[in-house]
């Protein structure tokens, strides 16, 4: 059964607070990789964060080059 938008996102805050937690926003990424292939997900809610995951990843990147070239 496909996960209704908000449970995504309050999985991907979760996930993303050992992140916050450990001072290393990016290690999300690497631990969703790690992991993909036994968290059980509906392929459309799989879509879904992996979309989201690849946002964030993509503005973490834009504000990290803005700090590069301050």
């Amino acid at each position: 059964m496909e996960m209704p938008y908000c449970y995504v996102l309050e999985m991907i805050c979760d996930w993303w607070s050992f992140s916050w937690f450990k001072g290393n926003l990016l290690e999300i990424f690497s631990w969703y990789e790690e992991r993909k292939s036994y968290i059980k997900l509906h392929p459309n809610t799989r879509r879904l964060v992996e979309d989201i995951l690849g946002r964030i990843k993509n503005k973490l990147g834009e504000v990290i080059v803005n700090e590069i070239n301050r």
